[in-house]
This record gives C-alpha cells, structure tokens and sequence, in this order.
C-alpha cells in the first residue's frame, strides 16, 4: 500500500511541475515533507485500543470508530519530526524569517508541540489564532508544522481502524466514519445522472467524500491536507486573488 501511495505521489508531484502558475518553492517544500513522513512510516507500527472503539449500534446512529483526539500520536516522535521539517521550512527563503521566529519560540519554551498536537486533535484555535495574528506573513505555518508531524501516526491509526472495522452499510451521514472530522470535499465516482435516471444512487453519480482529519491517507487527500494547512501569504491581496488561489489548489487533485 505504501509503495503504491508513493507511486501516486510521484505522478502528482510531476503533474504539479508542468503547472506553471503552481509555486515551484510550495512543491519542494510538499516534497520534502512527504520524504521525511515516508521515513518514519517505514518503521512506524501503531496499534489503537479496542476499548476506545466505539459499538456496533453507536457506530450505525453516526458516532465515528474512534474520536480525533484519541487517535495515538507519539509525542517524543512527531516532536522529532515537528524540527524536521521546520528546518526545511528555514531552508526556504520565503518562509525562513517566520520558521525563525518558530525556532526562536521553541528554544524560548513559548511553543511546546506536544501541547499543540493536543490542542489541534481537540480542534482549539486559541493557539493558531495567536500565532496568525504574530506571522502576518505566514499564518498558516504553524498549523502546518503542527499536523504535518502528527499525520505519520493518524494516517497509521486511520488505516488500522479501517481495516479493523470495515465499512459494509452505505454511511448515512456527513462526517467520516471513522474519525468524525467533517467532509473536505466530495466528488462524484462516476457519471452524473442524467434527468431521466432521477436521484437512483445505483445509475452513477455516486458522491465520494474526502475526510478532513486524521483518517484520509490517499495521495490526492495527503496533498489537499497539506495545502489546506497552507498559505502563501501576500501582504497586497483581495477577494478575486483569493478566489483564485483556493481553485488553483483545489486542481492540484484533478
């Protein structure tokens, strides 16, 4: 499965290469990260408590497998990778003056990761708005540093949940299964129905949804995730720019 995603992955990364308009510095970056992800997923085993797993009958009423913020994460580990890939970050003459900042704040004890894999898994902002309102210039970073640590071990507990508890009935509702996150954005598996085949979900059309959160490990999901974590800031900016700028990533998975 590994080896297929990264198969995937190159053919993303050599797709991006011929866009043009797609920030050559943005696809190192993304590369890079995917690199040092791969590197500890090769020797990464993760293992999810049955008992956190919730029923058969909660499950079926939408309750997901499994709480984001239950989801196993080392601590010690995504800390490790958190300097990795902010010394990436430095190496990028765009970012290195915010990764700097970042750099300082750790040395200082200002930013503790471990306390901000915890306050992203329970979806508090306090931090990352602080933080947006500090780096004008690159807001986003933060929160990028943060997940793209921690998505070793959520993508490993994801596919462990999954295979573990295989989804059999259509899921009814409008969040993943397994991790409760909302939709990111959805696509249709096939065809669109033409009128005459009405609302039928069995004469295409079908809608496939995209988890947000921990449990996504696909290659197009892995690059929408690190881009929705993602901004290059611009000081002059306006709604039309944008408007742009959210189309053209969302391209990047076509």
């Amino acid at each position: 499965m590994e080896a297929s995603k990264n198969d995937r992955l190159v053919k993303k990364f050599a797709a991006l290469e011929d866009k043009t308009w797609f920030p050559q510095e943005l696809l190192e970056l993304v590369k890079d990260v995917c690199r040092l992800q791969g590197e500890v997923r090769a020797s990464l085993a993760v293992s999810v408590d049955p008992a956190l797993v919730c029923g058969d009958m909660e499950h079926r009423q939408g309750a997901p497998l499994l709480a984001r913020e239950q989801f196993p994460v080392d601590a010690e580990g995504a800390e490790k990778l958190f300097r990795s890939i902010l010394e990436v970050a430095e190496s990028l003459p765009q970012l290195r003056t915010t990764a700097q900042l970042v750099r300082d704040k750790l040395i200082r004890g200002d930013i503790r990761p471990e306390e901000l894999f915890r306050a992203y898994m329970l979806e508090h902002a306090e931090p990352f708005e602080a933080w947006a309102k500090e780096a004008p210039d690159a807001p986003n970073l933060l929160p990028f540093l943060v997940y793209n640590s921690m998505e070793p071990w959520l993508e490993a507990a994801g596919e462990a949940l999954s295979s573990a508890y295989p989804q059999n009935d259509v899921w009814q509702h409008g969040h993943c299964p397994v991790c409760g996150s909302p939709a990111f954005i959805g696509h249709l598996s096939g065809p669109e129905p033409s009128r005459n085949e009405g609302r039928d979900i069995n004469k295409g059309g079908k809608r496939m949804h995209t988890c947000s959160g921990p449990s996504a490990s696909n290659a197009r999901s892995v690059l929408r995730k690190m881009l929705r974590n993602w901004t290059i800031s611009r000081r002059k900016t306006n709604r039309g720019t944008r408007f742009m700028s959210a189309a053209r990533a969302r391209a990047i998975s076509r």
